[in-house]
């Protein structure tokens, strides 16, 4: 799937997450990651989430894809290179990013941001997000699908099991 993303025409650069350092798991993840960037072209900005520095850290950084630490940064590097390349990204709000509702799901770590919030920190700063839309129902999903009007991808949302 991380393939079809960026082989997409439509998709010039992807942030992606390496929320923990797993060992061989994350150096496979990794050597994948190079793999992708080198036969697709697309700018893949590694986003690494753990405190460790381990081998799948070491692979991105020879390949020339240096981890960015955290997700702000990660954001603010995009910002940078796109103005660089002469890019023109959407105007920004000009809202600081939003505070974090207890009402939101928390993240698993401080270093790492919940779905809602880095979703809602990508749009402050410009960086498109895709348009989604929950759904309880097949039908729904149908009429969902029609009116975000291009390729869609289901995800299942779940809060967790009941008490």
């Amino acid at each position: 799937m991380f393939e079809l993303i960026c082989k997409d025409p439509n998709v010039g650069s992807v942030l992606f997450a390496m929320p923990a350092d797993y060992g061989e798991n994350t150096v496979a993840v990794s050597r994948d990651a190079v793999e992708i960037a080198q036969a697709t072209g697309t700018l893949l900005i590694p986003v690494w989430m753990s405190p460790r520095r381990g081998d799948g850290y070491q692979v991105l950084h020879a390949a020339g894809m240096a981890p960015v630490d955290g997700v702000r940064r990660a954001v603010k590097a995009l910002r940078r290179f796109a103005e660089w390349r002469g890019t023109e990204l959407p105007a920004t709000t000009g809202t600081p990013a939003p505070a974090i509702d207890s009402a939101q799901p928390r993240a698993a770590s401080e270093r790492a941001l919940a779905y809602e919030q880095s979703k809602e920190l990508l749009s402050s700063t410009g960086v498109r997000v895709p348009l989604e839309s929950l759904v309880t129902s097949a039908a729904e999903a149908a009429e969902a699908a029609e009116l975000i009007g291009g390729p869609v991808v289901m995800k299942l949302s779940a809060t967790g099991p009941d008490p």
